[in-house]
């Protein structure tokens, strides 16, 4: 299948459309960043896969929604991607615009198909099996269709985490291992406020405010001793390489929020030594720490999300978070940084 039209999407709607007559539809709304989202399934096969990360943004239906997703696999229907499965030919990851206003992104591995009309908003989204959908797609499902979406609705999506008080949120950078999902769930444990882990979005005008988008954190399991109070992870039976997942609105159901505004942008680094800590930090370092990452998680992260994420990073003051021993150190670190902020 070379998906280069909006005629190729009417194409690939027309077999959802089948899928859906298979076994009838379930629909999601939530509300992410302002913004209402439908998810309209085909079947009950993908809800498990995608709707636990989105289950603290649940809406009632009201008005038209900004973005509609119709989801289908064809191992629970038997209605493949047109015309039958998806070459591997493909580019490897990410994808692209190949057609007025239309966006596609491919992924070979794990599988997937997203279509997306940007003026219309309409989404379909396709994979071959249901039951096959890995942890790094459950904890952060859609995650390249939304951020195409976002972008085009003046916000984005960004790797990093956030948590907050009622004074406001910091906004956790940096590259995997740093420190940062350790330090989002010390904060958690401690009772504040939590917007996500991995992926947060980000409106910079007039502003800066972190929105959530997924309720799920992630934490290599040898790192779980340190952080006691931790409820048992949600994939005990996952690989034993596998990060444990926690979807926080299952067990912090009140310390998840929505949206916060953005206080400071900090950047975990693991010290070493007893004393937690909190460090100036030049915005061009704090940006090193959230922009590259971005670009690589995210396939077809623009120039536009990268200047955005500069703007922010010039209105907002940056530190490092030096890690010591004791991460129940960490939240308090944080709180007085709000405080203060």
């Amino acid at each position: 299948m070379a998906v280069q039209t909006p005629a190729d999407f009417e194409r690939a709607d027309r077999a959802f459309r089948a899928a859906a007559a298979v076994d009838g539809t379930a629909e999601r709304w939530y509300a992410v960043g302002g913004l209402g989202i439908a998810l309209r399934f085909a079947g009950p096969a993908l809800l498990p896969a995608v709707t636990p990360a989105l289950e603290h943004l649940v809406v009632e239906p009201t008005a038209p929604p900004t973005l509609r997703v119709d989801l289908w696999d064809t191992a629970s229907t038997g209605v493949p991607v047109p015309p039958r499965g998806v070459p591997p030919a493909r580019p490897a990851a990410g994808g692209h615009e190949t057609g007025p206003g239309l966006q596609v992104a491919y992924q070979p591995d794990p599988c997937s198909l997203s279509l997306l009309l940007l003026e219309q908003g309409r989404a379909l989204h396709w994979v071959p099996d249901g039951r096959g959908v890995p942890l790094s797609e459950r904890a952060a499902p859609l995650r390249h269709l939304f951020y195409r979406w976002l972008r085009y609705n003046g916000r984005h999506l960004v790797h990093g985490a956030a948590v907050g008080t009622s004074a406001g949120s910091v906004l956790l950078a940096g590259r995997g291992g740093a420190g940062k999902s350790t330090s989002a769930l010390a904060c958690v444990l401690a009772g504040l406020d939590y917007l996500g882990d991995d992926y947060v979005g980000l409106i910079v005008d007039p502003v800066p405010t972190a929105f959530s988008v997924y309720n799920s954190a992630k934490l290599h399991r040898q790192q779980v001793a340190a952080l006691p109070g931790l409820p048992p992870v949600d994939n005990p039976d996952g690989p034993a390489g596998d990060k444990g997942v926690w979807f926080v609105h299952r067990h912090f159901p009140a310390r998840c929020r929505s949206s916060l505004p953005i206080k400071a942008e900090l950047v975990p680094a693991i010290d070493g030594g007893r004393t937690t800590r909190v460090a100036p930090l030049s915005a061009a370092a704090a940006l090193l720490a959230l922009a590259p990452t971005t670009v690589f998680v995210l396939a077809g992260a623009s120039d536009e999300a990268f200047g955005a994420m500069a703007r922010l990073l010039r209105q907002v003051p940056c530190y490092r978070l030096m890690l010591g021993c004791d991460l129940a150190a960490i939240a308090p670190a944080v709180v007085d940084l709000l405080a203060r902020s």
